[in-house]
């Protein structure tokens, strides 16, 4: 139905000449093919906004082409490209004064850098976006989100104190708004925090609490962390048998989410609770799954590691190409300079001469 009404709109378009519908079209045929997950579709629809976008000159149109194509990679873990393509719509909404939509894609660099397990970087950029963020209610949001994301940073870099105090403020703002994915989000990874730091009756409070949240909105992969969390508390608090009763609840939907970091988490809760039952043949099998899951993550890891510097010699490149322009103008500004000086050296000379 709705492509049906984007054709019409091309119509439109041709029939008024007014390429600045058809742009709307193929921008939003675009999302709407990476909605769907046929992320070739969505950038082959972005490449004709991109046309159109060229031949009305407008950064505007032209950094949400670069935004959507970068979150149309980020979708195929193309994390490369995805960084490349929102650094170009950051650009192109900057030389459009547009700060708004800049800090936007500015919190989706951020979580491609997270997304690759840079989370110096990540922090980096939602820190940057916090500082430029303008005082007053109309960016508490935002400012709620930016909270989110710093609290995730903090507590990757094993700032612990920093994530919680970040992710207690989120929580109270995003509560406001009621917001209710990213409370979900919010309550999970303050029961993460609390778990790595041996906080297990904190930590099972924030599961309870993450678990009616995402209960509630049909956040499949925060209950299953939430899920997952209970059952290595329930482990921890010396209670192997009920962490093992718990994990047999939601094997299944653990298997079928195909997440390389939830089957490792899972085998390894699983090794444990079967090591402290001194039960050594299911623990050594529960060992061996645990070894290939970590083998994957590993690889996983080393492919990001990977991209990172990929994108990182990129971005060296691009220093270096516009530090060599820079050297450039300034040489040729100098040999500018030293052509007038010799010119007017030359011409002292004549006159000279002639008196």
């Amino acid at each position: 139905m709705f492509l049906v009404e984007l054709d019409t709109l091309f119509s439109v378009s041709r029939k008024t000449n007014q390429p600045s519908l058809a742009y709307e079209a193929h921008l939003r045929r675009g999302g709407l093919f990476n909605y769907r997950g046929q992320n070739e579709e969505a950038l082959d629809a972005y490449d004709k906004a991109e046309m159109v976008a060229l031949s009305l000159g407008y950064s505007l149109r032209l950094g949400s082409v670069e935004k959507n194509r970068g979150i149309a990679h980020a979708s195929r873990k193309e994390y490369v490209e995805a960084l490349e393509h929102l650094s170009n719509a950051t650009t192109c909404y900057r030389a459009a004064g547009d700060s708004a939509r800049a800090r936007e894609v500015g919190m989706a660099l951020g979580s491609v850098f997270a997304l690759l397990g840079d989370h110096v970087l990540a922090k980096a950029q939602y820190q940057q976006i916090a500082n430029e963020l303008p005082n007053g209610r109309d960016h508490d949001r935002l400012r709620a989100l930016l909270d989110l994301n710093l609290g995730w940073s903090h507590y990757k870099l094993a700032e612990f104190e920093s994530a919680i105090e970040m992710s207690v403020k989120a929580l109270d703002r995003l509560r406001k708004y009621n917001s209710g994915f990213h409370i979900a989000g919010c309550l999970t990874n303050l029961a993460k925090i609390h778990l790595d730091m041996g906080n297990l009756e904190l930590a099972m409070a924030y599961v309870d609490s993450g678990t009616t949240q995402c209960e509630t909105i049909g956040a499949v992969e925060d209950l299953l962390a939430c899920e997952l969390m209970r059952a290595d508390i329930e482990r921890q608090m010396g209670k192997p048998e009920m962490a093992l009763l718990l994990l047999n609840l939601i094997e299944n939907e653990i298997q079928g989410q195909g997440d390389f970091e939830l089957l490792e988490e899972f085998y390894d809760i699983r090794y444990a609770a079967f090591k402290a039952l001194n039960n050594a043949d299911k623990a050594l099998a529960e060992h061996e799954k645990l070894q290939l899951y970590h083998d994957s993550v590993q690889a996983q890891t080393n492919s990001f590691a990977i991209a990172r510097a990929a994108y990182e010699k990129d971005k060296e490149h691009q220093v270096r190409m516009v530090e060599m322009n820079a050297q450039l103008q300034r040489d040729r500004q100098s040999l500018s300079q030293l052509r007038t000086v010799l010119g007017l050296i030359v011409g002292f000379g004549i006159v000279v001469a002639m008196l």
